[in-house]
């Protein structure tokens, strides 16, 4: 009798939390369909001159990419009275990335093939004519480098430092109407006659580089660990030489307004301050070749920020990003 209530009670607890867990997927589906019926209203075909920008009439695109890319982070100052220089860099390495879109918004993974290093991303981003973001997480340990103390160098070998990084951005184009940012970004929509506009932007970061060498006292050798908030602005431009080309270039650039970042030696170390021209950049640069429901894409962008102050600590952060994307629409 005890064993049979224990099974009832068993099966009903089950019961209890499949139900409970169905509700939960229902409920964020619909918050899906809310968070893409809002960024649709605004971005609607309304909002676009159809003589300029062209919409697919399908929904999903799935896209696989090769990409490349180099990170180098540098910093300088003084340490205990010291000048020291830290540097720490990836080598251009390969990738690969799958992305997933429906309706606008795309979820896309990339990774290194099995290799003696890790390198793994996950992206979350939403290209519309008038509106778009997006959201990223990495992990990478591909960094090597070396530190210069006084008249002390320690040299840190491939795997003996690792990088997490995350970061948002969002953006809006005044010339929503005729220009259209992700026909270049995301080849979600076609540009169908050549237009630019200025590029307003909300740019954050964060990352965290630690090195896995340890000094006498326990403290990793080298230690960075930056978040920063920036206002943007810039200028894109989509040019159509034919109909079946778009060759696009956009760039962003604007001062930090929020600064947390603190460059540490040997444990040693302290906050860098808010100076100007603390900024950050992004700059990028497509070709995109149609053919059908199929797109080639060539795509090179280019990231960086500079932060402190180069009399006591300064931390410059620069990604270069390579990629050779193909997409199919349907």
């Amino acid at each position: 009798m005890f064993r049979k209530a224990i099974l009832v009670l068993l099966a009903a607890a089950i019961c209890t939390a499949a139900a409970a867990q169905e509700d939960f997927l229902h409920k964020a589906v619909d918050r899906y369909g809310d968070v893409l019926t809002f960024l649709s209203k605004i971005n609607g075909s309304y909002y676009r001159d159809t003589s300029y920008i062209y919409a697919y009439p399908t929904r999903w695109t799935l896209k696989t990419s090769a990409n490349f890319d180099r990170n180098v982070i540098s910093g300088s100052g003084r340490n205990q009275g010291q000048k020291f220089r830290a540097s720490v860099k990836s080598p251009l390495h390969y990738g690969q990335e799958i992305a997933v879109t429906f309706s606008g918004l795309t979820l896309a993974w990339s990774w290194i093939p099995p290799s003696d290093i890790t390198d793994n991303q996950f992206t979350s981003r939403y290209f519309g004519n008038r509106i778009g973001f997006e959201v990223y997480y990495q992990f990478s340990d591909a960094y090597r480098g070396r530190l210069l103390n006084g008249a002390d160098t320690l040299s840190l070998g491939m795997g003996e430092v690792s990088c997490r990084s995350m970061g948002a951005e969002f953006y809006y184009a005044l010339n929503y109407r005729e220009f259209s940012y992700p026909a270049g970004m995301s080849q979600t929509y076609v540009q169908k006659r050549s237009a630019g506009s200025i590029l307003l932007a909300l740019s954050a970061k964060h990352y965290d580089i630690q090195s896995s060498v340890m000094s006498g006292f326990g403290d990793p050798a080298l230690g960075i660990r930056s978040t920063a908030l920036a206002i943007e602005a810039g200028y894109g431009y989509n040019y159509v030489p034919r109909s079946e080309w778009l060759l696009h270039a956009s760039v962003l650039a604007g001062p930090l307004v929020l600064n947390h970042s603190t460059l540490r030696l040997y444990g040693e170390g302290k906050g860098m301050a808010l100076r100007f021209p603390n900024c950050m950049a992004r700059g990028l640069v497509a070709a995109v070749y149609r053919l059908g429901d199929w797109n080639f894409a060539l795509n090179a962008i280019f990231d960086g920020s500079s932060i402190g102050d180069s009399k006591i600590q300064r931390v410059n952060y620069i990604r270069c990003h390579y990629t050779a994307a193909v997409s199919f629409r349907f």
